[in-house]
């Protein structure tokens, strides 16, 4: 009876073995399976589609180039493909600027607010001595003294020779005199007095231009030669002269030495 009983109790214990080697076989197809199949299905890698970023839009983007005043804006796009504004600054050539410096404009004009203005040396005719100063424009259209020297009708002088003069009468120190009569000693005596002050005058007079020529040989240095040059400086040592006394030309002179 007891060993009935350990014969089926082994029978018992090797059946349940078997039961349960099955039961872990059918346990781990159940579970390939599913996993087989999730593998089956992924994607590949390289099929991925990255998704990107949207840049974010521009804003108060400018437009074009512009002027502020005198200054230059300059539109630009920038690394973010946004345009922004530089300013430029003062730009020759842009926003109405025609120069930063006198060196920029001509010998007659002047740098003056980003623009080259005239600096007119006359502003009318005028006579230095006998001699006639006309007040003309330039190629520039800015004015300058020009020496136009002796001219009958200018600045007193009614004649240069005596055929400007009518008959019995002679041209001295650029005026029309009747000629002296041997019987008239008074009259002769009058009019050498005035010619002798006239002829002090001139003398003055070419002293004065003599000092005027050397201060504008000086001034001017290698370009005395060129006539417009020479008649620029010749102005400027006169007017010097003319508002400032004899003294202020030797201070000009000696300046250009």
């Amino acid at each position: 009876m007891s060993l009935n009983k350990l014969l089926l109790f082994l029978v018992a214990f090797i059946f349940l073995i078997n039961a349960c080697s099955e039961t872990e076989t059918l346990t781990g197809n159940i579970i390939k399976e599913p996993v087989n199949e999730i593998e089956t299905k992924t994607p590949p890698s390289q099929e991925i589609k990255e998704i990107k970023e949207e840049k974010p839009a521009c804003i108060n983007q400018c437009s074009s180039n512009r002027c502020e005043g005198f200054s230059y804006i300059l539109c630009l796009s920038g690394e973010d493909d946004c345009k922004s504004e530089i300013n430029k600054g003062i730009v020759k050539g842009k926003c109405g600027v025609e120069c930063n410096q006198d060196s920029e404009c001509s010998n007659a004009k002047k740098c003056q607010s980003y623009k080259c203005e005239c600096s007119d040396k006359c502003s009318s005719d005028s006579c230095s001595g006998f001699e006639f100063i006309s007040c003309e424009s330039d190629l520039d259209g800015c004015k300058n003294s020009i020496r136009r020297g002796l001219i009958k009708g200018k600045c007193n002088v009614d004649c240069v020779s005596n055929s400007d003069c009518s008959s019995n009468y002679e041209c001295l120190t650029y005026k029309c005199i009747k000629k002296i009569s041997e019987n008239v000693e008074s009259q002769a005596s009058t009019i050498s007095d005035s010619l002798k002050q006239l002829q002090e005058k001139l003398k003055e007079q070419q002293k004065i231009n003599s000092k005027v020529d050397e201060c504008a040989k000086l001034c001017a240095g290698e370009q005395y030669n060129i006539p417009y040059v020479k008649d620029t400086f010749w102005s400027t040592c006169y007017e010097v002269y003319y508002y400032a006394g004899e003294e202020a030309l030797n201070e000009m002179i000696a300046d250009c030495k």
